[in-house]
């Protein structure tokens, strides 16, 4: 193939012309397929906090050191759960990242809040000094978003959310495990459900 030559979906020749599939995701293992049909044997949807479901929760709990866990059916609801529990709701304003997932913002809507966007610096992380100057009397909360898993500076944040009186939450959609995500407590000032 050269320089000039169409791409193959335009007619030109292919540049891999290996067989695929070339890659296959999710990895899916023997034992995946036992659990799931084994699951599917028994019940379809689970009431309540048991078998599976509870098993998985436990199993996060213990993982991430955290004496509960809720799962949700996605990282969506999550977040529209933890603002739901952090009392945000019709006019309160949320201080969000502007490079994040559109579900960061989206619950918010629903609730009647209003996403805030901020700035990030070039490492992804949210400017405190944009978020500052963004600050309203409307403003309850800031959202720390460890986004493909970079963990947001919590230090940083949890200073920053005490001195202006706001709830720190975390969308840790994307850092499960990931070092620093969720692991300093916050001033009781500004609790800090995680998604």
């Amino acid at each position: 193939m050269t320089a000039t030559a169409p791409l193959a979906l335009l007619g030109g020749p292919p540049a891999i012309t290996i067989p695929g599939p070339h890659f296959a995701w999710p990895l899916i293992e023997d034992r995946d397929v036992e659990a799931v049909t084994s699951q599917l044997m028994s019940a379809v949807s689970i009431a309540g906090r048991s078998g599976i479901v509870a098993e998985l929760e436990d199993a996060l709990a213990a993982f991430l050191g955290v004496r509960h866990t809720v799962t949700t059916c996605t990282g969506t609801a999550a977040l529209h759960s933890m603002y739901a529990a952090a009392g945000i709701g019709p006019g309160d304003e949320v201080i969000v990242p502007a490079l994040t997932f559109h579900a960061t913002a989206t619950p918010l809507f629903h609730l009647g809040a209003r996403p805030v966007l901020a700035d990030v610096d070039t490492h992804g992380q949210l400017d405190l000094n944009d978020a500052a100057r963004r600050i309203t009397a409307r403003t309850k909360a800031i959202v720390a978003v460890h986004l493909w898993g970079l963990p947001e500076n919590m230090d940083a944040l949890t200073d920053f959310s005490s001195r202006h009186s706001l709830m720190l939450l975390e969308d840790g959609s994307h850092a499960h495990g990931a070092p620093g995500t969720g692991s300093r407590s916050a001033p009781s000032a500004a609790p800090r459900p995680s998604a």
